[in-house]
């Protein structure tokens, strides 16, 4: 199976494993691996996650224990077990499904069927979001700023019990009534670990966030309530990549925070891509904050965005300021960019000064041609045009190379 983006190829591949030791125990796994084309660290760190949880792959370590453990609960040798024409062996099935797939993320679900010899079958269920960007494992709190109390609200309000039916296993969905309604102290502890986990998934063409409650129990129940309902607690930059809740334009990013893995903010009628940044220095020390400058590429412009940086769940966010914008045409061969290595005629180095400076094919030491200035101030946390007339000069980062 294989899914691909023009951007960033992203194909699922699926490995199929045996592991047999009759006539204890047979298993058979199918194994996603992914083969991502701008980052193939990346896949191979989201690989060996993947692996821990698919018994094929996990249990040969474990074989003499295994063995062991088999033989002393069931008070029987080796040689008797060799021997034995009654036993037969526990089959255990596993599959995956790609519950959601972008250039940003990855939602791949796993399921476990058991079947013990002489014994009632049992079903496992986990779903496994991962981060194409970074590799990284993404919890319910890297996705929705959403507690528990309120999630309860809006499922017992607006969700539904996801059933199947019994022919062609289509979804069916029931609206949660009085009779349905969710206790908030079964579902305090489950968001976490243990015996709730959530997905994505489509259901008539629409977008569900979904939970598998009892997932390791014979009869696993299913809730779900539509994505778009949760717009106003999304804050992973990937689902709203993929939802287009970044708004119309840029002008729309004012006020709202980002993370520092973001590379590409897709609004409803266009994108733009991250193209780097620097943070302002503070030895000329107008705040103790951590402030910086990041440009962005559309189809036409060049945006700089002023940041304020902070620390949102151990993530760094960036909370945005300002926007400048610019015309490709304004970045020509013959013109540059330079960040906070400007002077002014009265001060030394300033570093929240950016400046649109003529380029010296000579490669100078200093800029003297300065087109257009402007200040990323701290103070009013506003870009502010400067009259270039006072800017004196600018550093070339290029001289000497």
């Amino acid at each position: 199976m294989s899914q691909s983006f023009i951007a960033n190829k992203i194909v699922v591949d699926t490995v199929k494993l045996e592991f047999n030791i009759l006539p204890i125990i047979k298993i058979e796994s199918s194994i996603p691996q992914l083969k991502i084309s701008s980052n193939q660290l990346i896949a191979t760190k989201i690989n060996h996650d993947l692996k821990r949880y698919f018994f094929s792959s996990t249990t040969k370590s474990d074989t003499s224990f295994l063995l062991k453990s088999f033989l002393k609960d069931n008070l029987i040798t080796v040689a008797e077990l060799e021997d034995s024409t009654d036993l037969k062996a526990d089959v255990i099935n596993e599959f995956f499904n790609i519950s959601y797939i972008s250039n940003d993320f990855i939602n791949i679900t796993v399921e476990r069927q058991i079947e013990p010899y002489g014994g009632k079958n049992q079903l496992f269920f986990n779903s496994l979001f991962y981060d194409l960007r970074t590799g990284n494992r993404l919890s319910f709190s890297d996705l929705f700023s959403l507690n528990t109390q309120k999630l309860v609200e809006l499922l017992n309000y607006q969700g539904y019990r996801i059933e199947y039916n019994d022919v062609n296993l289509d979804e069916l969905l029931i609206k949660i009534d009085a009779n349905d309604k969710i206790d908030n102290s079964f579902l305090k502890d489950t968001l976490e670990v243990n015996c709730i986990d959530f997905y994505l998934k489509t259901i008539n063409k629409k977008l569900f966030l979904a939970f598998k409650f009892q997932c390791s129990g014979p009869q696993p129940l299913d809730y779900g309530i539509p994505i778009n309902l949760l717009k106003t607690y999304i804050t992973y930059s990937g689902l709203k990549n993929s939802l287009k809740l970044w708004g119309s334009g840029i002008n729309s990013l004012k006020g709202k925070s980002i993370s520092n893995y973001t590379s590409q903010i897709d609004f409803e009628n266009y994108s733009i891509l991250e193209g780097g940044g620097y943070l302002i220095s503070k030895r000329n020390k107008t705040s103790e904050l951590e402030f910086g400058v990041s440009s962005w590429f559309s189809k036409d412009s060049v945006f700089y965005l002023f940041e304020k940086h902070n620390f949102i769940n151990n993530i760094k966010t960036s909370n945005i300021l300002d926007i400048l914008k610019l015309s490709k045409n304004d970045l020509n061969d013959k013109n540059s960019f330079v960040f906070g290595l400007c002077q002014t005629q009265k001060t030394n180095y300033d570093s929240e000064i950016i400046a649109l400076v003529k380029d010296n094919k000579k490669n100078p030491e200093y800029f003297n041609k300065i087109i257009k200035a402007w200040k990323a101030n701290r103070i009013t946390q506003k870009f502010e045009v400067l009259d270039r007339k006072k800017v004196k000069k600018c550093y070339n980062e290029s001289y000497g190379i």
